[in-house]
């Protein structure tokens, strides 16, 4: 890499792509998808919108990300774009949950989370696994395909953390929502299927000891403050250790006990 700077540092090469006196990366992103859009290339302009909107999202700029993302209207087009396509567009819109989680935009954060987790193959979806169904047998050609699709895992998604975002989210959504119920057909609409599937069954369970994992704590706090224990609920949420890997998690833990 230096040698390649030092060599155009020498020649009379001058970059189109001109820094401004910060150096922000902000610019240097702007500057770089700018310059991507005039091309003739959709491949090339479609992957630069999508790293365009994740670089806001992971700065916290939901707002602009989220009008991005819809006036790109990449949702409708991009099942019939290449599969490394596809997964950057996973990436980008599970980047904007957590952004609008972080943001405490709690509705937001679960409906953009929540066509993700409904499919029950996340790792998958983010390139960070492999998802093997029942009676499924891959070629040897076809599994070789799957694994070269793998992101390296410094570029992986905490999908912990991720699963912890859409079910607080879930949770103080749907627990509301089951307190205003008066009917049994009410009961049945249901806005996050796996939230409400795992609070079904912690409801069955005839013994229920104490939160290990992140899913026991937010199970827990569901019931908590389906009891009205919104104490106990807001310090339960607090507890769960996988909080401390995200950005700003001292805000975050504030933004949720409010």
């Amino acid at each position: 890499m230096n040698a390649l700077e030092s060599a155009v540092a020498a020649s009379d090469i001058k970059p189109s792509i001109v820094l401004d006196s910060e150096g922000q990366t902000s610019s240097l992103i702007h500057s770089l998808c700018t310059h991507l859009y005039k091309s003739s290339n959709s491949f090339l302009r479609t992957r630069a919108m999508l790293c365009h909107i994740y670089h806001y999202a992971l700065h916290n700029d939901f707002h602009t990300a989220r009008d991005m993302l819809l006036m790109s209207h990449l949702q409708e087009s991009i099942y019939s774009a290449d599969v490394a396509t596809q997964i950057l567009y996973n990436r980008t819109v599970v980047q904007l949950g957590l952004s609008a989680f972080r943001c405490g935009l709690i509705k937001e954060a679960q409906a953009t989370l929540q066509d993700i987790f409904a499919t029950q193959r996340v790792k998958e979806l983010l390139a960070q696994g492999v998802h093997q169904q029942r009676y499924q047998v891959l070629t040897p050609e076809q599994e070789k395909a799957e694994r070269q699709r793998q992101l390296p895992f410094h570029m992986h998604i905490n999908t912990e953390l991720l699963e912890a975002a859409f079910l607080v989210s879930s949770m103080l959504v749907e627990i509301p929502l089951l307190a205003s119920i008066d009917t049994e057909e009410q009961k049945r609409k249901v806005i996050s299927k796996p939230f409400r599937r795992l609070l079904d069954f912690a409801d069955r369970q005839i013994f229920t000891g104490p939160p290990e994992s992140t899913r026991d704590h937010i199970m827990q706090a569901s019931k908590a403050l389906q009891n009205g224990e919104w104490e106990k609920c807001r310090d339960l949420v607090q507890s769960i250790k996988i909080w401390s890997l995200m950005p700003e998690c001292t805000s975050v833990k504030e933004m949720l006990a409010k």
